[in-house]
């Protein structure tokens, strides 16, 4: 072919892309009439079943099979841009984002809050509230199952509870509560957690040892030195009153600092963390949702089908609408064995658009997705 033949195939490919404009753009006008047709009967935009349907359709029309692959991607991309159109004209012209995330009650700052944390004085818990509010009027209770209770009840204003760590990662028990209970995050706060062994008397003396789960774990490497009795209790700071209202020499705490000096204990062994680098975030809670345009951070909690790339459509919703996504994690759901829920946090407020697109491609992609909140976040320590 000589360069007279190459321009005729290049005017050739000319005229075919004219073409193929002109029909893409009306198919997509097509597609978003449909698309405005699903929102108004309630139907998803995304429909599997007849984009198979219609991929292969069109697949048994190619006369030259060479290019069967080719027209293949052709067409699962074409699918891909038609719901993205649907998505984004629909969603902008017809779609609150209150539909799309069942959206809670909105309410503002409360100026003189009454929180509830886990534990008592000289908790970790107690230590977030005050880092977060400052001084504010507080209330404590022994589990934290209780302090979501007193914040959905109305006996206080918010709640303190510890999400994640950074030595034994999420709390598995304050998740599954969020995940259980109409609850919303509005804020979040870091603190260092420095573990200590106390006591009435010397190390030598101690023959079991109280704290909370996690101050076990985050010590282990230290207990593993000892043969002391470990018996888990409701709080470190809970465990370090226990042993002091108990006069038992033979008795220690796994606690905070600031725990000994609450309740007059001897710090037998300071920092027995293994990981000195040893932080937990808290989550602030409330019954109502709180937006605020420097809002940064997203939590949503997700479910998906157990099929193929189901979870990558999800988190490329995020990565796609140029989000960035801060965490992922999973744990099983009760009563079905081997099933799982994502809870995902992603940066972003509900006011933007890339936001409100990112979420109905989420909930078009998911069996649930369950809003946690929007809130400022806590960047490293």
């Amino acid at each position: 072919m000589g360069l007279m033949g190459l321009d005729e195939k290049r005017k050739k490919i000319d005229e075919l892309d004219q073409e193929l404009v002109r029909l893409i753009t009306e198919r997509l006008e097509v597609a978003t009439e449909i698309g405005f047709f699903k929102k108004e009967k309630g139907m998803k935009i995304l429909d599997r079943s007849r984009e198979e349907e219609v991929i292969q359709k069109n697949l048994g029309r190619v006369t030259n099979e060479t290019f069967a692959p080719y027209v293949e991607t052709l067409l699962e991309k074409l699918m891909s841009v038609s719901r993205d159109a649907q998505s984004d004209i629909v969603i902008e012209n017809r779609t609150p984002i209150s539909a799309i995330i069942k959206m809670p009650v909105i309410s503002e700052k409360v100026s003189e809050p009454v929180v509830a944390y886990g534990g008592v004085k000289g908790s970790f818990g107690e230590q977030a509230l005050i880092q977060y509010f400052g001084e504010v009027e507080e209330r404590s209770y022994k589990t934290f199952g209780e302090v979501i209770d007193a914040v959905v009840n109305g006996e206080s204003d918010y709640g303190v509870l510890p999400i994640e760590n950074t030595s034994t990662g999420g709390i598995l028990e304050v998740e599954r509560l969020l995940e259980r209970d109409s609850v919303y995050i509005v804020g979040e706060t870091i603190v260092q957690v420095a573990h200590c062994l106390l006591g009435l008397g010397k190390i030598e003396d101690i023959r079991t040892v109280y704290s909370h789960v996690q101050g076990f774990e985050q010590s282990r490497e230290f207990l593993r030195e000892y043969d002391f009795k470990e018996i888990p209790y409701f709080n470190t700071a809970i465990s370090a009153e226990f042993v002091a209202r108990s006069g038992d020499v033979s008795l220690g705490a796994i606690a905070s600092k600031r725990a000994a000096e609450v309740y007059g204990l001897k710090i037998l062994k300071e920092n027995i963390n293994y990981n000195l680098e040893n932080y937990t975030r808290f989550v602030i809670i409330k019954k109502t949702a709180e937006i605020e345009k420097d809002y940064d951070k997203i939590s949503i909690q997700v479910v998906v089908e157990d099929s193929e790339g189901s979870l990558l459509r999800v988190i490329q919703s995020i990565t796609e609408n140029r989000l960035n996504m801060v965490k992922i994690a999973s744990r099983p759901i009760l009563g079905k064995p081997f099933e799982y829920i994502f809870s995902i946090d992603f940066n972003g407020n509900l006011g933007e658009k890339r936001v409100k697109k990112a979420l109905n491609e989420i909930s078009e992609n998911s069996i649930l997705m369950n809003f946690k909140g929007n809130y400022k976040e806590v960047k490293g320590k």
